[in-house]
């Protein structure tokens, strides 16, 4: 996977990462032109190195994935752009509930949580101001705890 603004495991500085991670020059003119350009690709993969999370079903971890991110991005943005990107299955876990039960837990692979983050980026400042007011469930800024009724 490939892209701008990563190189050799840390953040790129202006210019270096030319010729190595360089964007194609397409005009954004859908929804996934947007979602798989490069500079979205790297801005998603940030937000998934921030969170860190565990490793899924391939055994990466974020970290490992962090080594080469100009190459593992740009090999990310060219099967997003060519439909060969195929999400790999979920790792489920279970985790144990306080009564003795148990939750299942799905962990996405490190790549599919940055396709998945980078979905995000594009689509929620479209569709969240939609939302109603008093919708208060997976949104940015906002907790059950702030609306009226708590």
């Amino acid at each position: 996977m490939s892209g701008a603004g990563v190189s050799g495991g840390r953040e790129c500085q202006g210019d270096e990462c030319q010729g190595e991670c360089q964007g194609d020059g397409v005009v954004d003119n859908t929804l996934i032109d947007k979602v798989y350009r490069l500079e979205n690709q790297y801005t998603a993969y940030r937000s998934v190195r921030a969170n860190s999370g565990a490793l899924g079903i391939d055994g990466v971890t974020v970290k490992a994935y962090g080594l080469n991110p100009c190459k593992e991005i740009n090999q990310l943005h060219h099967e997003l752009k060519t439909g060969a990107y195929e999400p790999m299955p979920v790792l489920r876990m279970e985790i144990p509930k306080p009564d003795g039960s148990k939750r299942p837990l799905g962990i996405p692979a490190v790549k599919d949580r940055i396709v998945q983050q980078a979905l995000l980026n594009i689509l929620q400042p479209i569709f969240d101001p939609e939302f109603h007011p008093s919708s208060y469930g997976y949104r940015p800024k906002r907790t059950i705890g702030q609306n009226r009724w708590s």
